[in-house]
């Protein structure tokens, strides 16, 4: 015949004290104590345990090998799941150094690009001082060849009166050349009638 548990429970002013066999458990409300006095007397177990593992024990001691089976099973898909996110994390944590390394690279591409048009607004400003001077001696190039241009004209009028007056003299000096040549004819006929009456 299989011997019988030893009980004994004992109310205190903190809770409840339950001995199985002289191992003495200790519980601070009705429901833990009918918790734990179920799943021990019912697995016959009386190490110690945690709320979660007396929980587990009764309701296996309730529900039968089915829902042990059930348990282990749920208890490998949250090993899975856990493996499962663990892995998550890990390439979460990956994409995440990623994406600060990213960061940092457009952070640095971004100061680059500030130092740069900083340096082509200093450019654009040194080539307009550089330009300045140039846009000078181009103001006095056109200045001066619209001078030239005004002293070409007034050459070339200048020029037009003058052979307008060269042709009026040599007009002159060909009319001039006319009556002398007819004066000279003039004279030498004169002069040779006065010959001839002198004679």
């Amino acid at each position: 015949m299989k011997e019988r548990l030893q009980l004994s429970l004992v109310t205190h002013p903190n809770g409840y004290e339950l001995t199985i066999n002289g191992e003495n458990f200790m519980y601070f409300n009705e429901a833990e104590l009918l918790v734990g006095f179920n799943a021990r007397i019912g697995s016959g177990k009386t190490e110690p345990m945690d709320k979660g593992n007396l929980l587990y024990m009764l309701f296996e001691m309730m529900l039968g090998q089915h829902y042990s089976q059930n348990v282990d099973n749920l208890q490998k898909s949250v090993s899975r799941l856990e493996t499962e996110y663990r892995q998550r994390i890990e390439q979460l944590d990956a994409q995440l150094a990623y994406i600060k390394a990213a960061i940092a690279t457009y952070e640095e591409l971004k100061k680059d690009i500030k130092d740069t048009s900083a340096l082509s607004k200093k450019m654009a400003e040194d080539y307009k001082k550089a330009c300045q001077p140039y846009d000078e001696y181009n103001r006095r190039i056109l200045t001066l060849e619209s001078n030239m241009m005004k002293v070409e004209s007034k050459f070339n009028h200048l020029t037009d009166q003058a052979d307008a007056k060269l042709t009026i003299i040599e007009s002159k000096l060909s009319n001039i050349e006319k009556k002398d040549s007819l004066l000279s004819a003039t004279s030498d006929m004169l002069i040779k009638k006065i010959e001839r009456k002198l004679k």
